[in-house]
């Protein structure tokens, strides 16, 4: 199955990445107990936990909401939904559980894929050139 990138807060995180991890309020969110049901069941305040992410459902769209929920629950037995909206949900929070987000994982592929890819001179001189002046300075100081 292709992984989905959720836009949340400033970044891009993969939907497979989120399961398991508890997301928090960036703003005041309005709860439901189902996608298509339009009765609020609270509100979860501004930096207050909303639930453990299990799941991301795009398909309420043509059902007449504005945006596509996403699925939490507290335990497996109660699961409440929220409309998904990207400043909704504060992307710091899972940075903190160690979620990385896709920008990070696109750069560091682009660093590994650049370091993978230099010349093999460049990198004799990367490892060798430190090697050599800390030797320099070795033999200049032992010469004292």
């Amino acid at each position: 199955m292709a992984k989905i990138a959720i836009k949340i807060g400033d970044a891009y995180f993969y939907d497979n990445t989120l399961y398991g991890k508890t997301l928090f309020a960036n703003k005041d969110i309005q709860m439901y107990q189902s996608p298509l049901q339009k009765t609020k069941v609270g509100v979860i305040k501004r930096g207050e936990p909303i639930g453990v992410f299990q799941g991301y459902i795009a398909s309420n769209l043509q059902k007449g909401y504005k945006y596509p929920s996403i699925a939490v629950g507290l335990t497996t037995k109660a699961t409440t939904f929220f409309r998904y909206e990207s400043d909704a949900i504060s992307a710091n929070a899972l940075r903190q559980q160690g979620t990385s987000d896709v920008n990070k994982e696109v750069i560091d592929a682009a660093k590994s894929e650049a370091e993978a890819n230099k010349p093999w001179y460049v990198k004799l001189t990367q490892n060798i050139l430190p090697i050599a002046a800390i030797t320099a300075i070795a033999i200049a100081y032992i010469r004292k």
